[in-house]
């Protein structure tokens, strides 16, 4: 499961970036379910103009350290943003 589960997160992080990058939007509330053989990724979106940006804003993905487990209560993950 880590790496399917990993490529998972790596592919909803870039998403997040491209709509930043593409629609000026960033995710105002977010919901993963499980599809079965996947996951779907709903993100309920806000204008990134209405938000104070604050440092550099991520152009990409590092594959790098990327990690995402589950616990007890819940899920953590970890991903460095190249800017």
């Amino acid at each position: 499961m880590g790496e399917k589960v990993t490529g998972y997160l790596l592919a909803a992080l870039e998403e997040v970036i491209y709509l930043l990058d593409t629609a000026g939007e960033l995710p105002a509330t977010v919901t993963v379910r499980s599809t079965g053989p996947g996951w779907l990724l709903e993100l309920r979106v806000a204008d990134a103009a209405a938000v104070e940006l604050v440092g550099a804003v991520p152009k990409a993905v590092s594959r790098h350290e990327l990690w995402l487990r589950q616990h007890a209560e819940g899920w953590m993950c970890s991903a460095l943003l190249d800017v």
